[in-house]
């Protein structure tokens, strides 16, 4: 039983387990609740953008059209202006370059939904809502497996006695990474935590040895792991290395020999389909759809990944770095078992830091990171197990610091108090978290004179812009109150408010 606190306080295995099934439970319905309110007129079972349309796009035609082409789901559903979905000149198709695993996992979904709107009368063509309910609901599914097979790699790597703490591991990484936020999302991000995290799982329970059917499944995990998002590609090298590492192949070399290629058998089959939507797409069954340059060595964003205001890694969900932690210990205790894994997070980062896109546009945290989470999870769950209690209490504290801070980061950012694509200031950061309900007030002023500006009274405009200044500073409203200022003939104001818009400025962080 775990050391926290007395043995009574804490509940069994499997209440623990049990736990993790109501807070799945309590997702999806919150899920309902927030779609159903739509605040801000915003609902969640939505489909729009370009990643998102580009998903749900392949499931449909699977579903419908049993093919890759989107150009009829296009017609309905159209993509944010972006070259990668531009039609292809070789082949007559739109691009499409994501990978297809989540495709393929939503499909079941849609189908369901198309199922239920048939019985309600409403049209069965895959755009009725309840098909798009239920496939936006598809990742609060995919979430809660992810969340269970994630305790059950716990328990292996710290053992059930530790199940309280594994528990707390997992819901500290649900609310502490951007686990949380893609668990909304229609797009592909948690579909990678849920078989990054099985991979793992399948892998721990049988890394020493050779039965075939097992690795064949693990090749499988890891095929669909690696067509949700290409870079997790590198993860299928992890399970050899270890081998390598430990010896394994000199034991019984053909045992290892069968088992590791009916494991690769396993990784082929699964990535068959997205070389048959390459081939339809764009003409060729090998390929980098987003063009040569996309990635480009050396990695000169691996800092951006880590530290920059405009997502990162580190800074946006720093409950990481206590993960980070745990598997620098672990390495120093078992490198052989800890090294493999540790070895691919790096080789990610140099992949992604080597992207001119790295922060992935519009991203809560970096999400081209977070198949990375359950390697991290494996870290704090071993500082959770510690021996040491004092450590172990501080830990627990520090993590709940960390979730607070990134679920405070979800409320600004979903609420779009601070940019979303640009650097942020120390004060958006770190104090604005602690001033939510003010600065909510500021950006709605700011908001309702944006909507007034054209046909309205511009002085209306410039004390409601004045009123939001009251309440801190705001670029947005500064840059629209200078020629405002200069219109009224104040140009000791608009000098004053262009100073401090250049504040704001250079206050930005990288």
């Amino acid at each position: 039983m775990s050391n926290l606190a007395p043995a009574a306080v804490f509940p069994s295995l499997a209440t623990c387990r049990k736990s993790i099934y109501v807070f799945v439970l309590f997702m999806a319905l919150g899920f309902a609740a927030v779609d159903r309110v739509a605040p801000g007129g915003r609902r969640l079972a939505k489909v729009a953008g370009v990643d998102t349309v580009n998903y749900f796009g392949i499931s449909h035609s699977l579903l419908f059209d049993h093919d890759f082409n989107l150009n009829n789901e296009f017609q309905r559903l159209h993509p944010t202006d972006r070259e990668w979905t531009y039609v292809r000149k070789d082949t007559g198709l739109p691009g499409s370059p994501w990978g297809v695993g989540y495709s393929i996992l939503q499909t079941p979904l849609l189908a369901l939904g198309t199922g239920l709107d048939w019985l309600a009368g409403n049209p069965a063509d895959g755009y009725s809502p309840f098909a798009m309910y239920l496939y936006s609901l598809g990742n609060i599914f995919i979430t809660g497996l992810g969340l269970r097979a994630l305790f059950e790699l716990l328990l292996l790597a710290v053992g059930e006695s530790e199940a309280p703490a594994c528990l707390f591991a997992v819901i500290a990484v649900f609310f502490g990474t951007n686990i949380g936020y893609y668990s909304l999302m229609p797009m592909s991000h948690a579909s990678s935590f849920l078989f990054g995290t099985l991979f793992l799982l399948c892998w721990w329970k049988m890394r020493d040895g050779t039965e075939l059917n097992r690795w064949f499944l693990l090749g499988m995990v890891g095929g669909v792991f690696s067509i949700c998002r290409w870079q997790d590609v590198l993860y299928l090298g992890a399970p050899i290395l270890y081998d390598l590492f430990n010896r394994h192949p000199f034991r019984d070399f053909l045992g290892w020999l069968r088992s590791r290629a009916v494991y690769a058998v396993g990784a082929f089959l699964c990535w068959i389909p997205q070389i048959i939507e390459w081939k339809m797409i764009y003409g060729k069954y090998l390929t980098l759809p987003q063009g040569g340059g996309f990635i480009k060595f050396p990695p000169t964003h691996v800092p951006d990944i880590l530290f920059s205001t405009r997502g990162s890694w580190l800074l946006w969900t720093p409950l990481i770095m206590i993960g980070i932690a745990g598997l620098v210990i672990a390495v120093t205790r078992n490198w052989r078992l800890y090294v493999p894994w540790v070895s691919i997070v790096v080789l990610e980062l140099l992949v992604i830091g080597a992207m001119d896109e790295w922060h992935g546009r519009d991203t809560f945290g970096s999400r081209y990171m977070l198949a990375n989470t359950p390697v991290a999870a494996l870290g704090l769950a071993l500082l959770l197990a510690a021996r040491n209690q004092p450590l172990r209490r501080a830990i627990a504290g520090i993590s709940v610091l960390c979730a607070l801070f990134t679920s405070l980061f979800l409320v600004q950012y979903t609420m779009k108090l601070i940019p979303q694509n640009e650097p942020l200031t120390p004060t958006q950061i770190f104090a604005e978290k602690l001033q939510i309900v003010r600065v909510a007030r500021r950006k709605a002023l700011v908001r309702g004179a944006a909507a007034a500006l054209e046909g309205s009274d511009k002085a209306v405009v410039l004390e409601k812009l004045e009123q939001a200044l009251d309440l801190g500073e705001d670029d947005v409203a500064l840059r629209m109150a200078i020629p405002l200022y200069l219109a009224k003939g104040d140009s000791a104001k608009a000098n004053q408010a262009q100073v401090r818009l250049a504040a704001i400025r250079a206050a930005r962080l990288p």
